[in-house]
């Protein structure tokens, strides 16, 4: 790490399944209650199955389908609502970051500043790093996926940064 933050410019595209990984990775608390909404969904995906195949009631086994349809839409309607108004869920665009914050420029929406002061700190897998809102309601979730970096050394650059201004990643 240098004694300095350098600035860092990056685009991005918004993607719903980085905001899947980014809730997974930035609660880690709530997973047994993920695990438990997908097993519920397994589950119901097995029984319905088969419940078919045996010949069963139509009623029966699409019952079983339904509860599938329904854990997995609580558990994406529970992720994305995490990522609901972040400046990065607006479209693609550009952002870059300096000593103030991260100024976000949406292609469709006007440029925002996202403070260091609003974050509370963040998280990082091989996949992605999220930035992690500050105050009571923990919302929204700031999703960067690392392929958004045109190599190692921009991405490790932007770790450094953030290391300045957030300190070390939270455990995951």
């Amino acid at each position: 790490m240098t004694d300095r933050a350098e600035p860092v410019e990056f685009s991005f595209e918004p993607s719903t399944l980085a905001m899947f990984d980014a809730f997974y990775l930035a609660y880690p608390e709530l997973r047994p209650r993920m695990a438990a909404l997908l097993g519920v969904s397994v589950a119901g995906t097995a029984a319905g199955t088969l419940l078919a195949v045996a010949g069963a009631d139509p009623v029966f086994w699409l019952g079983s389908f339904l509860v599938t349809v329904l854990a997995l839409g609580v558990l994406g309607w529970w992720a994305l609502s995490r990522c609901r108004g972040s400046v990065f869920a607006a479209g693609p665009g550009t952002a870059r970051t300096d000593d103030q914050g991260l100024l976000v420029r949406p292609t469709d929406a006007k440029p925002t500043l996202l403070p260091w002061s609003a974050l509370r700190g963040w998280v990082a897998s091989d996949r992605l790093v999220v930035l992690l809102p500050g105050g009571r309601t923990r919302r929204p979730l700031h999703v960067i996926p690392t392929d958004v970096f045109d190599d190692e050394a921009d991405a490790e650059t932007f770790r450094d940064l953030l290391r300045w201004h957030l300190g070390q990643p939270a455990r995951s």
